[in-house]
């Protein structure tokens, strides 16, 4: 079987960005902001960007979204700094794609297979990598129609990386076919996660800290110098796709595990959503969500809009949460201080430097500690099952066995876990 997603560095594309400047295209961003974070996306998957058009349209057009008029016009550009790719702010339908690519005479992709392609350059567990194919083969089955892009042009490059066989030609049922084994690998994860979902969810056992946040905004790099741990972190787009969880125990034996997530972006494709579900239930299951942003990024405000409506889909906004805005060290005072008199809740840290992280410990000890007592509880050495229970839904600091077969076990429990247990001395 042919490799799924291929791994070969990609060529380096001249490319164009078309902004669409349209009451029809709504966004959190606006369109030179969209441009912006569209042109660092190419240029992390290895594409050299050779400027950006806006084009004022009242809304798209059924045959390429954008007038032939202005096609034509952009066809000039394009000429002139002899781009081979021209990349649109907007997604566009397998029709568009097929006449932009004529009259232009290059590639054309939008900005969900863009965002798409950045995702397969940097899946790398099997469980990312079905996500991203499932994703990007969702994207393109509506696309498999007629003379417009077909998985034979799947061979490498921005645009081209991507699932299926890259020499012969596929056509939609065999791409269903693929889909329905994708769909049914994922519920199978799914299924084990909801397993341990149930156990994580009742009360009891570690602290649970879900890291959330626009892409690029730190996460992984906190994740790291909070637990002294060497997760893979880079300066750029989704450099981690793959959950990663550290544990931390804090002085009293307290634990907390940390989960880094995947990163959000502004127009984060469904599929994608849909593919990483199983993955983001993480954040599901998380008893704090601490939501990272960049408070050097002018976008702050759009970002974190962005986070809270994906929050909302994943059914955890009414999760306790900690706004932790990161960088600090490269803002002087005045813009510290008007960042923090914009979101006056949140902690101000730097993960590269440490700046502040004691404080924002102290937060999280202080979320971790509101509903735990630490107790101390006495068994007969014959009440194996009820000693399991309990070493299972506390978090045991010493153990002791007597002479006359008494185990002695202190642990932080859980309030609601106390009650059900009789005859525990209450020591913190």
């Amino acid at each position: 079987m042919s490799q799924l997603i291929t791994t070969t560095k990609p060529v380096a594309e001249k490319s164009l960005l078309i902004g669409i400047d349209s009451p029809y295209e709504r966004s959190h961003l606006d369109v030179e902001e969209s441009l912006e974070e569209l042109g660092a996306l190419l240029r992390a998957s290895g594409a050299e960007v050779l400027g950006s058009v806006i084009v004022k349209q009242r809304k798209p057009t059924p045959a390429a979204y954008i007038t032939e008029s202005k096609l034509e016009e952009v066809a000039v550009l394009v000429a002139e700094m002899d781009a081979n790719l021209v990349v649109f702010d907007v997604e566009l339908n397998q029709r568009q794609v097929g006449n932009c690519e004529r009259i232009l005479d290059c590639g054309v992709i939008d900005r969900t297979w863009a965002i798409l392609d950045i995702f397969a350059l940097h899946a790398s567990s099997a469980e990312g990598k079905i996500a991203v194919e499932l994703a990007m083969l969702s994207y393109l089955l509506p696309h498999l129609t007629g003379k417009g892009r077909d998985l034979s042009r799947l061979g490498g490059g921005i645009g081209t990386r991507g699932p299926g066989e890259t020499k012969l030609e596929t056509d939609r049922r065999r791409v269903r076919q693929r889909i329905a084994k994708l769909k049914k690998d994922l519920a199978q994860i799914e299924r084990r996660r909801r397993v341990g979902s149930r156990i994580r969810r009742a009360p009891g056992g570690p602290f649970k800290v879900a890291l959330v946040g626009y892409t690029n905004s730190g996460k992984t790099t906190l994740l790291n110098t909070l637990t002294s741990s060497d997760a893979f972190t880079e300066d750029g787009f989704f450099s981690t796709l793959d959950p990663t969880t550290r544990r931390l125990t804090f002085e009293g034996g307290r634990e907390v595990v940390f989960s880094d997530t995947v990163g959000f972006i502004c127009k984060l494709p469904h599929q994608l959503v849909e593919g990483f579900r199983a993955t983001l239930e993480e954040v599901v299951v998380a008893d704090l969500i601490m939501l990272v942003a960049d408070a050097e990024d002018q976008r702050l405000p759009a970002q974190l809009e962005v986070v809270e409506e994906v929050l909302e889909s994943l059914s955890a906004s009414q999760i306790p949460r900690l706004l932790v805005l990161n960088k600090r060290d490269k803002l002087g005072i005045q813009e510290l201080s008007a960042r923090m008199q914009m979101r006056s809740e949140a902690v101000a840290i730097s993960a590269l430097t440490g700046e502040n992280l004691d404080g924002l410990m102290a937060m999280v000890e202080e979320q971790a500690m509101r509903n735990m007592v630490c107790v101390r509880a006495r068994f007969s050495g014959g009440d194996k099952a009820i000693i399991k229970r309990f070493r299972r839904l506390a978090q045991v600091i010493g153990e002791t066995t007597s002479p006359t077969n008494e185990v002695v076990i202190e642990a932080w429990v859980h309030r609601e876990l106390a009650e059900r247990f009789k005859g525990l001395e209450y020591i913190g």
